[in-house]
């Protein structure tokens, strides 16, 4: 789906498992003007909602700038350092001399989400500012589209974004249950790594799995051993990942003493990713599980009359505990 400045026809996707949604920016800057990007391109004018309609509901899974959400999805990529050192010419995405340019923005929903029956997955675009004159606006746009897999569904996955208040000294917040990440993204991209950029102080944290107070120095030795070489800690400035955990935290709880000096408006953000994992659900990924398997011994030649009936069992069980979609016999899962 094309989306054009001023557009907001929504991405609808349905009948599919997908983990991903592409934001490709092809931005042609004006015959005549400075061919490089500087401040031309602005992703953070863009604000996208990513919701789930299932059972007669409306679940909102993000909800913020694109350039937020990209940040988060993109940080332990290449492509964040391409952006942290291109911030101001952007010259890692230009593809022609004439001043053409492809930006991939691909946004990670966190987990995977399987569409099924009257599912369906809407994504909403406010795309009424983001380029300046001097790109063209007819010849440029946002190709937006999801990207298809075949992952399992182990409940729904949020991604909760909180922007931090200007001068803001403290913050202390909830995480809850079922967090695998907690993030503080800080879009000013002229902040570096060192303590006179810094946004906090210290930090800390308290869940069933991941606990302890953390003070700047510690958090920079953490992140230096994370990564191979050191243009790539640096890359990422003031951006933190204070919690990544496969096995996910619960009962999380988070303390941060800012340095105020460095929090402005809409420049900070914490950003959280959990899962809504109620029996149901985890019943409901179980069975799909077991429905994907079984299919795969099908392939290869293996199954016989008892695989196919486990097989049309665990789909009738998928089909009977996912809202909104009708128990069948045959195995569509």
């Amino acid at each position: 789906m094309l989306v054009y400045l001023n557009g907001n026809k929504p991405l609808i996707v349905k009948n599919a498992k997908i983990r991903e949604i592409l934001f490709k920016a092809v931005i042609q800057m004006v015959s005549g003007t400075n061919s490089i990007i500087t401040g031309d391109f602005d992703p953070s004018k863009i604000t996208v909602k990513v919701s789930l309609h299932r059972g007669g509901k409306m679940q909102v899974l993000q909800s913020s700038s694109l350039l937020v959400m990209w940040m988060r999805s993109a940080y332990k990529t290449g492509i964040f350092q391409s952006f942290r050192t291109a911030a101001q010419a952007w010259s890692d995405f230009a593809i022609s001399a004439s001043g053409l340019y492809v930006v991939p923005m691909t946004l990670d929903l966190g987990g995977w989400v399987n569409l099924h029956g009257s599912d369906k997955l809407k994504v909403e675009i406010n795309f009424t500012s983001g380029f300046s004159t001097n790109i063209n606006a007819n010849a440029s746009f946002l190709d937006v589209r999801e990207i298809k897999g075949d992952g399992i569904e182990a409940g729904v996955p949020y991604i909760r974004i909180e922007a931090i208040e200007n001068g803001a000294q403290r913050l202390s917040y909830d995480l809850g249950d079922h967090v695998e990440e907690c993030m503080l993204i800080c879009t000013d991209q002229t902040k570096d790594f060192t303590v006179a950029s810094q946004l906090f102080t210290d930090l800390n944290i308290e869940s069933d799995k991941v606990k302890g107070s953390f003070n700047y120095p510690d958090m920079l030795e953490r992140r230096m051993q994370e990564w191979e070489f050191a243009s790539q800690w640096q890359a990422r400035g003031q951006n933190w990942m204070i919690i990544d955990e496969k096995d996910a935290v619960h009962n999380g709880k988070l303390d941060v003493n800012f340095d105020p000096a460095n929090v402005a408006t809409g420049q900070v953000f914490l950003v959280v990713k959990h899962f809504d994992r109620n029996p149901a659900a985890m019943q409901r990924s179980y069975h799909a599980l077991q429905v994907k398997n079984l299919k795969s011994v099908h392939k290869l030649g293996l199954g016989d009359a008892s695989t196919h009936a486990k097989l049309a069992e665990h789909t009738r069980k998928h089909a009977a505990l996912h809202p909104g979609l009708n128990a069948v016999a045959s195995p569509t899962a």
